[in-house]
């Protein structure tokens, strides 16, 4: 997996598939601390330089997180050409993969996605789900999940009473926070 960037952009993109146990290499001619952090720790191949069209090779997903946009247009035409999976962070025409914004809390994981059009709206609404929510909101809903049973039929709670009870609790968080908004 070729990660293509050493700045704020390429950091986040790197901390998810970091996350995911991804094999990763960057390829950035100036990167942040953490990059220089998880080289030393054997975590990505770091190479310091820009990115050649040979950093591809036996890569199967590409991600284009330079912050010059003809570089990041360059690697999505290389990968293309190449049949590599390929995200650009400055412009999704052309390119291949689209991930979306991804809220995780207890078990309970949200996806939001523009399908490519604006990678900017998936990360402002990303941002506004976790504020409106919080951290622990998943761990509310799991509760429900141990009271509502189990799914092999043995239902405490009905497969109704359950869902009233999540749009309860999903609206409770949203006026929770309307009123966190309107004292601060």
């Amino acid at each position: 997996m070729l990660l293509a960037g050493g700045g704020q952009v390429a950091l986040r993109r790197a901390t998810t598939l970091l996350s995911h146990r991804a094999r990763l290499r960057v390829a950035a001619p100036e990167v942040l601390p953490l990059f220089e952090r998880w080289e030393a720790e054997k975590r990505i191949q770091l190479f310091r330089r820009v990115f050649k069209e040979s950093d591809l090779d036996g890569a199967r997903l590409a991600f284009a997180c330079t912050d010059d946009p003809q570089v990041n247009q360059q690697i999505v035409n290389s990968a293309l050409s190449m049949g590599i999976w390929v995200e650009s962070c400055t412009r999704a025409e052309g390119a291949n993969l689209y991930p979306g914004g991804v809220i995780h809390s207890g078990s309970i994981a949200l996806a939001i996605s523009s399908m490519g059009k604006s990678p900017i709206v998936t990360q402002a609404l990303r941002e506004c789900f976790e504020e409106v929510f919080g951290a622990d909101w998943g761990d509310e809903i799991d509760q429900l999940i141990s009271e509502a049973g189990d799914e092999g039929g043995s239902h405490r709670i009905s497969p109704e009473e359950l869902k009233r009870k999540v749009r309860e609790s999903v609206f409770m968080q949203v006026k929770r926070w309307g009123e966190r908004k309107t004292t601060s």
